[in-house]
């Protein structure tokens, strides 16, 4: 009897384990996406008045301004060396914060260097922080109902309907624990 019940317990799920499986792949597909999406590029943090030489020698293809930082890209890679480094870092994109005084003459620089100006207003959207935030929860939330009203999963797992309370055509069971 306890062969039968082993044997049982090894195959009992064939559906299960593809549904866990394509569960922790499209959590994979997820993560990765979300991640690639929020993580920044690498960018050097510029001083203002080393931002403006850039914009005057014409390396700068375009920036976007909210509040008081300005973030842009390059026309051709500006590199860093740094006093622990031998080998000089490219970068492609850049930040720095626009002083508290106002320069009048920054638009005009921008402009005469045709540079592409973008304007962002302060924070993102309270949607996207909520889907962030719930999408997961919904995904796992969502699995455990679908596995519950499904019975697709077995007793250790703790949800679902145990695998001995299922009726199989043409099968009997009655104590497998003996």
């Amino acid at each position: 009897m306890k062969e039968t019940a082993q044997k049982t317990e090894s195959t009992q799920h064939p559906r299960m384990k593809w549904g866990i499986i394509l569960w922790i792949a499209a959590s994979f597909v997820f993560a990765y996406l979300l991640f690639q999406t929020f993580t920044p590029e690498a960018n050097v943090d510029l001083s203002y008045s080393e931002f403006k030489k850039q914009v005057k020698k014409g390396n700068v293809s375009d920036i976007t301004i909210r509040s008081q930082e300005i973030r842009g890209h390059f026309k051709k890679p500006y590199s860093v060396t740094s006093s622990d480094e031998t080998k000089p870092t490219s970068y492609s994109s850049f930040t720095t914060i626009k002083p508290a005084l106002e320069d009048p003459g920054l638009m005009t620089t921008l402009e005469d260097n045709e540079v592409t100006v973008r304007a962002r207003k302060e924070g993102g959207s309270w949607l996207s922080s909520i889907l962030i935030i719930a999408l997961p929860w919904i995904l796992i939330i969502g699995y455990f109902v679908y596995a519950q009203k499904n019975g697709e999963t077995n007793e250790r797992a703790g949800t679902g309907r145990p695998f001995r309370h299922r009726k199989i055509p043409g099968k009997t069971f009655q104590k497998i624990e003996e």
